[in-house]
């Protein structure tokens, strides 16, 4: 790694490897930046995978695993590589790597992240009984919500959630 040799396995997708260093990948670098710019103006990680599958772009281990689709998640960790602004993280050390992505672009693209960590939904309605009562077990009993045809909110036990959704 102090050589300047990419050591973490196979190449991230835009770059390749050429006597173990990285490289940019020519086609591929293009599309990482595109990612980028999709995702800072405001595109979904599952609409830049329908684009990039659209636009017949294969993910990187494509071939291993016969899959033409993007994961969400492979998007995501491309938005959070250092590596496409040249900075190539391996335990404590660091090195540089050929830069891909505008650190600005890049930066701006880790503060949506920083917005979007820890989002939940948002309740709409406050329930008089949620957190009062509770099940058998002692757990709170969680509120349904109310339908169109009850007058009242319908609450339930949580593990009964459970084995309703087939856990």
């Amino acid at each position: 790694f102090q050589e300047g040799k990419y050591m973490k396995g196979d190449p991230p997708f835009g770059y390749k490897l050429v006597d173990k260093k990285l490289e940019l990948h020519e086609e591929n670098s293009e599309w990482v930046k595109k990612i980028f710019e999709w995702y800072d103006n405001g595109k979904s990680s599952w609409e830049i995978r329908s684009e990039l599958f659209k636009e017949d772009v294969k993910p990187p281990r494509f071939k291993r695993t016969q899959n033409p689709w993007f994961t969400s998640e492979t998007i995501v960790k491309i938005l959070q590589n250092k590596n496409y602004i040249g900075i190539d993280v391996y335990g404590d050390l660091t090195n540089e790597s050929p830069v891909i992505v505008d650190k600005n672009i890049f930066n701006s693209v880790q503060k949506k992240f920083d917005m979007n960590r820890g989002q939940t939904n948002k309740k709409t309605r406050e329930y008089l009984l949620k957190g009062i009562i509770k099940c058998s077990d002692g757990k709170p009993m969680s509120c349904l919500g109310v339908k169109k045809s009850r007058k009242n909110p319908l609450y339930s036990c949580g593990h009964r959630d459970k084995v309703y959704k087939g856990r």
